[in-house]
């Protein structure tokens, strides 16, 4: 904080806006905040424990330019779910040794490469302003965190918005640092709120966490006033 504090300082950078929360405002919650206090026509959501590479941001807009359609755009990454998975990557993961090497090399084999898919991982996505005013902001009934990217992009799907990975994009991400950090119980809140999800949702009650489960007749129905969440 002390070092955000010093590039917001006036003789600094006037385009840092530093918003403080006396405890963990969740991160549905904070990300709104930050949404709320964004200017511009792309907003870029980041988890604190990513490590980003080089063109790692053209990659994104690239890729968000190539289908009026498309509203958030995701990379791909080391620690995520499927597709956004890359296993065993080519750099030494504590140390990120080898991290920008291999990030130019997976790049060049992908260039160009992206696709759609209806839920992205929210630890980093870059997305039109147009998603935000149509479907509002994450919704805060996810507390702390999960299933609220899950739910923010079936929204957006349902919108008419399109998700999409970009291929030749990827950033390094620690995973769950904020969860280790305070203690939380990370597997507790994910079955927690898949319960949220499934009961927003109407998805199967007994449905177990971890099975696949499809959306396309939700996201077919069309965007309901009840899907918009505001971002206050």
């Amino acid at each position: 904080m002390d070092y955000l504090g010093k590039l917001q300082a006036p003789d600094t950078c006037q385009r840092i806006h530093i918003i403080k929360n006396t405890e963990n405002a969740g991160f549905a919650k904070g990300n709104n905040q930050g949404i709320s206090q964004a200017k511009g026509p792309l907003l870029l959501l980041m988890n604190n424990d990513i490590v980003v590479t080089p063109d790692w941001l053209e990659k994104l807009r690239r890729t968000l330019k190539h289908d009026p359609n498309i509203g958030i755009v995701g990379p791909m990454t080391n620690y995520a779910s499927a597709p956004q998975h890359v296993p065993k990557p080519e750099y030494h993961l504590d140390s990120l040794e080898g991290l920008d090497a291999f990030s130019t090399s997976y790049g060049a084999e992908h260039t160009g490469q992206a696709h759609p898919y209806w839920r992205l991982v929210g630890f980093c996505m870059l997305m039109k302003r147009d998603v935000i005013d149509t479907i509002g902001g994450l919704d805060h009934r996810f507390g702390l965190g999960n299933f609220e990217d899950d739910d923010f992009t079936l929204r957006a799907a349902i919108a008419g918005f399109s998700s999409w990975i970009a291929e030749d994009c990827y950033v390094h991400h620690f995973g769950s640092r904020t969860f280790v950090d305070t203690k939380i119980d990370y597997q507790a809140s994910l079955r927690q709120n898949w319960e949220i999800f499934k009961r927003k949702w109407r998805i199967p009650s007994d449905l177990p966490y971890g099975y696949t489960y499809s959306m396309k007749k939700t996201i077919k129905n069309g965007l309901k006033q009840e899907h918009f969440c505001p971002l206050v």
